[in-house]
């Protein structure tokens, strides 16, 4: 059973992508706001916003993990080593990722059944025991909810209630969450915060787990802690 009192946000930035504060200041400020667990997941791209955005890259992943790996030590907190994935890049790029380093993976602009299809052959061939979860993906472009639901719960993939990018709560919105929880979809929660200020904005999500009657369905962060 989930403890709904626990306060998580798995989905933040850093300097290392576009974000404006350094891993130091994230972990503190998650601190000072209560969280018992963040993510730090900074941007991997080749796409279009690999001009405009800082990204983590193959020449500075084992220096941002273990950054991540020495300051959730020196502050004896709860921090993921994470990373979002644009799947509008280089598919062959993607693959060359040492998913293994990972402790949670988003996936963001999944728009089309190919690149499902990719991301599930991909792990048909490799275990990967990172969490992984579709990151503010509420555009589903023709597919069916049964397919899309059938694609997450068999590939172990949870559904992102992401803050930033959350449309406005509707009928519509609802009825797509609520067939998600009964068909079994595992939800993550996460601020896509760029700032200290917004770590742990996180009131739209809980509205709607709480409207969908979906806590039970909300990612058991006390069983990652326990693992990391």
């Amino acid at each position: 059973m989930v403890i709904k009192s626990s306060k998580f946000d798995l989905h933040l930035h850093t300097t290392y992508s576009d974000g404006s504060m350094n891993i130091n200041d994230a972990i503190k400020t998650a601190k000072e706001k209560n969280l018992t667990c963040i993510a730090i997941t900074d941007h991997f791209t080749t796409s279009w916003k690999a001009f405009i955005i800082d990204t983590i890259n193959f020449s500075n992943f084992d220096k941002y993990r273990n950054e991540i790996l020495e300051l959730r030590r020196a502050l004896q907190y709860n921090c993921l080593v994470g990373i979002e994935i644009d799947m509008e890049s280089d598919w062959n790029e993607i693959k060359k990722i040492p998913f293994e380093n990972f402790e949670i993976i988003l996936f963001e602009y999944v728009h089309f059944l190919g690149q499902l299809k990719s991301i599930e052959n991909y792990l048909q061939t490799h275990d990967i025991k990172a969490i992984m979860a579709l990151a503010h993906n509420y555009n589903f472009r023709g597919r069916t909810l049964e397919v899309y639901s059938r694609f997450l719960t068999e590939n172990n993939i949870c559904f992102e209630l992401n803050s930033r990018y959350l449309p406005s709560i509707n009928e519509n919105l609802l009825y797509m969450m609520k067939f998600l929880k009964d068909s079994g979809v595992i939800f993550t929660i996460g601020s896509d915060a760029h700032t200290r200020k917004r770590i742990g904005d996180l009131k739209t999500p809980h509205m709607i787990i709480e409207k969908i009657d979906g806590y039970d369905n909300l990612i058991k962060v006390d069983k990652i802690i326990k693992s990391m």
